[in-house]
């Protein structure tokens, strides 16, 4: 008995989802995240710190030099669609040099 209970329209290990389709055609029509970028979204920013395979570190910034501000930890489909839906405009890269040894 091949094929029963084998899941209809799984890719990637995705689990059946009826906006699982949704969710990843969301993802893939906005831009990508770089570590170091900085995003106006209303009075505040959003600065991306660290991004890994699935999830995404950031500071929320309500004045862009505040210092000690907390990094925050989301999921990184729920941090590009909150810029997405936000409006959020990219504001600059802030890209941390490497000291280049000799």
């Amino acid at each position: 008995m091949i094929g029963l209970g084998a899941p209809k329209n799984r890719t990637r290990g995705l689990p059946d989802h009826p906006f699982s389709s949704e969710i990843e055609n969301h993802v893939k029509e906005t831009t990508e995240l770089e570590i170091g970028q900085l995003w106006k979204v209303g009075d505040f920013h959003i600065e991306i710190v660290q991004i890994g395979k699935t999830l995404c570190h950031y500071r929320h910034l309500r004045n862009l030099g505040q210092k000690g501000i907390p990094v925050k930890l989301e999921q990184l489909q729920v941090v590009k669609k909150y810029l997405k839906t936000n409006k959020a405009e990219l504001v600059g890269n802030k890209k941390k040099k490497t000291a280049k040894k000799s």
